[in-house]
C-alpha cells in the first residue's frame, strides 16, 4: 500500500488534505448551519462476506442520526482481505466541541452504515450500527463492526470502519 505524507495536525485514519477520491457530505449536526469548526472523517476499507462470495454491485452508505434518509456519499470498500482498497466521506462539524459531544453521546449508535446492492434497483441487504460516543475524548475510534440483515441474528457480513475527528485549532467547548 502506498504511503501519503500526512500533515502532523491530522489524527491518524484522517484523508490527507486534499485527497483525491474524497467525498464530502452532510453537516453534523445534520441541517444544521453555522461557520465550519471541523470535521469528522469516516473510512470504509474493507467488507468481508460471512459466506459466499459477495454480490456484484455491491456498496456502502451512511446514515446520521436525525438525517431523513441514507446519505448521497457511496463508499467502494474492498470485499477481501488480499484487496487494498477504501473509501473516505468527510463530513463538516458546524457545532462547537461541548455540542458535539452531546450530539454523539445522545444518538447512541444512530450513525448507520447500510451495505446495499445497485443492481437493478438499490436494495438494502444489511446495517452495521457504530457508536461515536468517545469520539470526541478519542479522537479516533476503529473496529469491526457486524452487518445485520433485517431481522436476523448471524451477521451477514462484518465492515472495518475509521472515523477520525479534527476541531478547529483553539474550537472553545
Amino acid at each position: 500500500m502506498k504511503r501519503v505524507p500526512r500533515s502532523s495536525s491530522l489524527p491518524k485514519g484522517s484523508p490527507p488534505e486534499g485527497s483525491p477520491g474524497v467525498q464530502y457530505g452532510i453537516s453534523i449536526p445534520p441541517y444544521t448551519g453555522g461557520a465550519r469548526r471541523g470535521e469528522i472523517a469516516v473510512t470504509v476499507d474493507k467488507l468481508l462476506w460471512s459466506s459466499g462470495s459477495p454480490p456484484a454491485h455491491v456498496f456502502v452508505t451512511s446514515q446520521w442520526w436525525g438525517e431523513r434518509s441514507p446519505g448521497a456519499v457511496r463508499f467502494r470498500p474492498a470485499l477481501s482481505m488480499e484487496q487494498q482498497h477504501q473509501s473516505t466521506a468527510v463530513f463538516p462539524v458546524v457545532t462547537s466541541k461541548d455540542s458535539l459531544a452531546a450530539y454523539l453521546r445522545d444518538m447512541g449508535e444512530g450513525f448507520e452504515l447500510f451495505v446495499m446492492v445497485d443492481i437493478p434497483r438499490q436494495v438494502v441487504l444489511g446495517r452495521a450500527r457504530l457508536s461515536f460516543a468517545k469520539l470526541c475524548e478519542e479522537k479516533y475510534i476503529e473496529g469491526w463492526y457486524p452487518v445485520l440483515a433485517e431481522g436476523a441474528l448471524t451477521p451477514i457480513a462484518r465492515l472495518r470502519a475509521h472515523v477520525a475527528l479534527r476541531l478547529s485549532s483553539g474550537e472553545p467547548g
